[in-house]
């Protein structure tokens, strides 16, 4: 994508983003595996600033690319490559490990991560053919899989910049078989990465100390919204499901999991005020085959909660988010993961791009950030109705805090040319 293709403010909700790097005339290829591409923001932004002076491919399965389609501007950006995950064989062979794991504890063999992972090789091996044909000057994967997929695919002259957004390590949330297998890959496959891109300074040095790599080749990236207006209000939840003017609609928008606390939340709303309602939003839709969705639904009989499952591009998205009076974003508190999210949650990048206050976990930098902004209020569950209502009632002012917030720390260009920079300066030094 050339610099006369990059998202303008139709594209975006946005303005133009402004021109931010100096890195100019390069090839440069985002690997997504097992990552879904519309999900965090930090990517996608990172891809609409360096496609404006950079030639910028987006490697993407062909399933993937059908199942969560991405905004006008970045279509031409896509290159897919076979969907391997869906392969029968691949398939086959993954439902009988998962199967045989739910029976016995397997060993951490790297036998049975490759059989588990075969896709993750095969898109190794189409990546090295490609770049037999395609320079490329960068390749930027994204999350580990993608990192051990790009690194066995050994891209002659290629630097390799690891997005790592999980930051995978004892206390995450993965749930792949062979866990061990994956980090012990991941540490193997560093040894070829020029830069590290996280999320946040505290996990910049989490990350540095628990994989042993310098410290000056990580950078923090936080997840927050490209630099825009106030976006106008929209009816998208409330006409979907008839939900009237009278009523505060309250959202939660993200994975259907135990660690959002998403039953918790649903069970609490016997303590609030009776004209608030419930949207579930999720993007994940194989969360619904799972046993804690049964559970949310059966909490949810009875009470005012509406449960939205399609997946939508991150543009409708943020016009669906709009709808919402108040936005939701709980974490369990049971590791210390999820100390560190503030600027590591897409949850909070979503509410804060369209103007929503927030009731979040009393997690002590989360609660000091948003109390101190006045952006919302954090809260035990058994306080999170009085919280509703304590926002709803001044609604008006709640949103202009977060205007305020937003424009102070949650645009993404100031914090991308510092990261950018360590890379750009550690690459002249070489």
């Amino acid at each position: 994508m050339r610099a006369d293709a990059h998202p303008t403010r139709s594209d975006t909700g946005s303005a133009t983003p402004d021109r931010v790097t100096t890195l100019r005339g390069k090839t440069i290829g985002f690997v997504f595996c097992k990552y879904p591409l519309g999900v965090s923001k930090m990517p996608i932004n990172s891809i609409a600033l360096l496609a404006q002076d950079n030639d910028v491919e987006v490697l993407i399965s062909a399933t993937d690319r059908d199942a969560m389609p991405v905004d006008d501007w970045m279509e031409p950006l896509l290159v897919t490559y076979p969907g391997f995950g869906h392969w029968l064989p691949v398939r086959g062979l993954r439902f009988l490990l998962v199967r045989l794991a739910r029976r016995v504890r397997l060993p951490e063999k790297m036998a049975l991560w490759v059989l588990g992972n075969l896709d993750v090789l095969l898109l190794a091996r189409w990546l090295a053919r490609r770049a037999r044909t395609r320079k490329y000057d960068i390749l930027v994967p994204v999350e580990c899989f993608s990192l051990i997929a790009a690194e066995r695919a050994a891209v002659p002259g290629a630097d390799l910049i690891y997005y790592s957004l999980e930051l995978l390590g004892p206390d995450d949330i993965t749930e792949n078989i062979t866990k061990h297998v994956l980090k012990r890959l991941e540490l193997q496959a560093l040894a070829r990465v020029a830069q590290v891109v996280t999320t946040t300074p505290g996990r910049r040095q989490l990350f540095a100390e628990r994989n042993g790599f310098p410290a000056e080749r990580v950078s923090a990236l936080p997840v927050v919204p490209l630099r825009q207006s106030s976006p106008p209000r929209t009816r998208f939840f409330r006409d979907k499901f008839s939900i009237g003017d009278d009523r505060v609609l309250v959202v939660y928008s993200g994975n259907f999991e135990s660690w959002a606390q998403c039953l918790e939340i649903i069970t609490s709303m016997d303590r609030w005020p009776p004209d608030a309602v419930l949207v579930m939003h999720t993007w994940n839709r194989n969360m619904l085959r799972r046993p804690y969705f049964k559970q949310m639904q059966q909490a949810a009989a009875g009470r005012p909660v509406y449960f939205s499952t399609e997946y939508m591009r991150p543009a409708d998205l943020g016009q669906a988010l709009a709808s919402a009076d108040i936005g939701l974003l709980f974490y369990t508190r049971d590791t210390a993961y999820f100390s560190e999210i503030l600027f590591s949650s897409n949850k909070m990048a979503e509410y804060m791009a369209v103007g929503l206050p927030v009731v979040c976990s009393p997690i002590p930098g989360l609660k000091r950030f948003v109390e101190d902004e006045r952006i919302g209020l954090a809260a035990e569950f058994d306080e999170l109705g009085a919280a509703v209502a304590r926002i709803a009632a001044n609604l008006p002012a709640h949103r202009e805090a977060v205007a305020r917030c937003r424009a102070r720390h949650f645009e993404f260009e100031r914090y991308f040319a510092d990261a950018l920079g360590t890379y750009m300066r550690a690459k002249q030094a070489g």
